[in-house]
C-alpha cells in the first residue's frame, strides 16, 4: 500500500478495538434460517459453491449474493455453530476495509496535492502570488495524516456496528471489500497505464456485486477518479478512460440478465419497488450525507413523542447538508471532493428506498460502503483547514469509540437474552410432551437496535437440537424498536404488559402480526406519546400458554 508499517498498525488497532464485544455474540435473527439450511446440507463445498453461483441453491433468500454465503458456508463446514469464528472473520473483513479505505484516501489525496502545489508554484512567480502561496501551505494536516484520521472516523463511527456485530450483514462487509480494491487498481490503472490493474478492479468489481447488489452503480465515480489522476505528476494511463470503462457498462447491462436467469428478478433483493419515486427516495440522498457523519440520537426515541423525532431529525438533515454542500462549494477546486460526492450518489442509490433512523441503528448496514464517500470527505478538508481541527476530529473519534463499543456490547447482551429464550422454549416443548401446543407470546424482535429472534425461533431450536418446534404457535410479533414502541425498547419491552385469558369472550381488535395464527387480541393502550404499553390477548381455547416476555424483563433488569 506504500504507507508506514506503524501507521496500518494504529489505523487495524483502531478499527478493532472497538468491535471487540461482537466475539462473543452468537447467531441472531436472520442468521438462524442460513445457518440451519447450511448444517443440513448434505452437499460437498463444490457442489453448494455450483448451485450458490448458478441458482442460489441451499440458501433460504432471494437474493442473488452468492459470494459472502459460500463464505459462510464455508465457516459452517469448518467449525459448526461456533459463532465466535465467524465473528472474527467479520471482524477481519472490518480492518482489512479500513486499511483499504486509508491506501484510497491516501492515493487520492496525494494527486490533489500535487495539483495544488503545482499551481501555487506557478503563483509564486509573482510577489502577490507568493504570499498566497505561504498563506495556503499554512499548518494544515498533510494527505497521510488526514487519510488515517478520516479512515479511523470510518472505522469506529457507531453506525458501522450492525454490519460489523451482526453476520447476516456479511454480504455488506465482502462487497465493500471488493468496491475497495475495485476503487483503488483502478486508481493505480489510472497512474501506472498497467493493464493488469484494470483486469483487476474489474474482477473485483464484479466480486462486490456478486456480494451485494450496492456496489452495481460504483463505475459510475470512475471517472472521477481519471479525472483526479489526469496531469497529476504521475505517468499517464496508455488505454483512453472511455475503453477502460467499457467493460464496467457491459457487465452493468448483462448483470440483470445474470439475475432473471439464476433467481427469476431482474433487480435488486427488493425488487422493483426500490426503483419507485417517493419523497423517501428523492431524500435519501441527504439522509446518506447526514447519517453517515451523525451518531444515532437513541435519547430522540424515548423522550420525544413521534412528530417530534420526525421534526429533529428534518433539522439535523437540513443543517448537516447544509454545513456540508458550503464546505464542499469552498473545496470545489478539489477533485476529491466531486470524487467524494460521485461515490456517495453511486453507492446511495441501489438503497435508496430503503429506511434510515435518527435515533437507532437499524438499517445502519446500508451506510456502510456510502460512508467511504464522507471519510474521502473528510479527509479532503482536514488537508485544507488548520491543524487543530485534526486534534478536534482525534477528540471525537474516541468518544466515538466509547459510543460504539457500547452499541457493540448491545449485540452481546442480545445473543445472551436470545440463547436464554430458546433455552426455555426448548424445554417447554420438552416438558408439554408432544402433540401439546405451546403458545409464544410477544417474542423480542430486538434489544435497543440489536436484533434477535424475528421470526427464527424454530431456526434456532433447530441448530440447539430441540424438537417440536412444530408444535409452536406466536401470539405476537411486535417489533419492538420501531416508532411505534420505541420507548419500550430500553428495557427489551419496558412497561408492556401481555394479559393472557383462555375463558374470555369474542375478541375485538385484531392486530397486524396474528392474522395467521387463531389468536385474537382483546384490546390495547397507548401512552401519551401514542405509543404501545399494553396488549391484551385472549385465546380460542384452553390451552398451555407460555409467557416469554418477563422472562426477558428479569435478565435485563438484573
Amino acid at each position: 500500500m506504500g504507507l508506514p508499517a506503524f501507521v496500518l498498525l494504529v489505523v487495524a488497532l483502531g478499527a478493532l478495538i472497538p468491535f471487540l464485544p461482537a466475539l462473543r455474540a452468537s447467531f441472531l435473527a436472520d442468521d438462524f434460517p442460513v445457518v440451519r439450511a447450511f448444517l443440513a446440507s448434505r452437499q460437498t463445498w463444490l457442489q453448494f459453491a455450483v448451485g450458490a453461483l448458478t441458482a442460489m441453491r441451499g440458501i433460504p433468500l432471494n437474493f442473488y449474493r452468492p459470494l459472502p454465503y459460500i463464505m459462510l458456508y464455508t465457516e459452517t463446514c469448518v467449525w459448526g455453530t461456533w459463532a465466535f469464528g465467524s465473528h472474527a472473520v467479520s471482524l477481519a473483513l472490518h480492518v482489512v476495509n479500513t486499511l483499504l479505505v486509508v491506501a484510497l484516501l491516501h492515493r487520492l489525496l496525494q494527486h490533489d496535492a500535487r495539483r495544488r502545489l503545482s499551481a501555487l508554484r506557478h503563483e509564486s512567480e509573482s510577489p502577490s502570488g507568493a504570499v498566497n502561496a505561504r498563506s495556503m501551505l499554512g499548518p494544515s494536516a498533510t494527505p497521510l495524516m488526514a487519510s488515517v484520521a478520516a479512515a479511523l472516523f470510518f472505522a469506529i463511527h457507531p453506525r458501522r456496528v450492525e454490519a460489523v456485530a451482526w453476520l447476516s450483514c456479511r454480504p455488506d462487509l465482502l462487497c465493500a471489500t471488493f468496491a475497495l480494491v475495485a476503487a483503488f487498481a483502478y486508481v493505480r490503472a489510472a497512474e501506472s497505464g498497467d493493464w493488469r490493474w484494470d483486469l483487476l478492479s474489474w474482477a473485483s468489481w464484479c466480486g462486490a456485486v456478486m456480494s451485494k447488489e450496492a456496489a452495481l452503480l460504483l463505475p459510475l465515480c470512475f471517472p472521477f477518479f481519471d479525472w483526479l489522476t489526469a496531469r497529476a505528476g504521475g505517468a499517464r494511463g496508455t488505454i483512453r478512460p472511455a475503453r477502460r470503462l467499457l467493460p464496467f457498462i457491459i457487465s452493468i447491462v448483462l448483470y440483470p440478465i445474470l439475475r432473471r436467469a439464476v433467481i427469476g428478478e431482474w433487480i435488486g433483493g427488493y425488487g422493483w419497488s426500490a426503483l419507485r419515486p417517493s419523497l423517501s427516495t428523492l431524500t435519501s440522498v441527504p439522509k446518506f450525507i447526514a447519517y453517515g457523519l451523525l451518531p444515532p440520537l437513541e435519547w430522540s426515541n424515548r423522550w420525544l413523542p413521534a412528530d417530534a423525532v420526525f421534526r429533529l431529525a428534518a433539522v439535523f438533515i437540513g443543517l448537516l447538508v447544509g454545513f456540508v454542500l458550503v464546505l464542499a462549494f469552498r473545496l470545489r477546486g478539489d477533485r476529491s471532493v466531486w470524487a467524494a460526492a460521485a461515490w456517495l450518489v453511486a453507492c446511495s442509490l441501489p438503497a435508496s428506498s430503503l429506511r434510515l433512523s435518527l435515533g437507532t441503528t437499524f438499517n445502519d448496514r446500508f451506510l456502510y460502503l456510502p460512508s467511504v464517500a464522507a471519510a474521502l470527505f473528510i479527509a479532503a478538508a482536514l488537508v485544507r483547514v488548520r491543524a487543530r481541527w485534526l486534534a478536534a476530529l482525534v477528540l471525537l473519534e474516541l468518544v466515538l469509540g466509547v459510543q460504539t463499543w457500547l452499541v457493540t456490547d448491545r449485540w452481546r447482551v442480545a445473543s445472551d437474552l436470545t440463547n436464554r429464550i430458546v433455552g426455555q422454549v426448548a424445554e417447554r416443548l420438552h416438558a408439554a410432551g408432544g402433540g401439546t401446543p405451546v403458545y409464544l407470546a410477544s417474542l423480542p424482535d430486538s434489544y435497543r437496535g440489536a436484533y434477535m429472534l424475528r421470526s427464527g425461533i424454530r431456526d434456532a431450536l433447530e441448530i440447539r437440537g430441540a424438537e417440536g418446534g412444530s408444535r409452536l404457535v406466536e401470539l405476537s410479533h411486535y417489533f419492538l424498536e420501531t416508532p411505534d414502541v420505541a420507548p419500550l425498547s430500553a428495557r427489551l419491552t419496558g412497561n408492556l404488559v401481555v394479559a393472557l385469558d383462555a375463558r374470555s369472550g369474542q375478541p375485538e381488535i385484531l392486530p397486524s402480526g396474528v392474522r395467521d395464527v387463531p389468536v385474537l387480541a382483546s384490546g390495547t393502550r397507548r401512552d401519551r406519546f401514542g405509543r404501545l404499553d399494553h396488549v391484551e390477548f385472549r385465546l380460542p381455547a384452553p390451552g398451555p400458554v407460555w409467557l416469554v416476555t418477563p422472562a426477558a424483563i428479569e435478565v435485563v433488569g438484573r
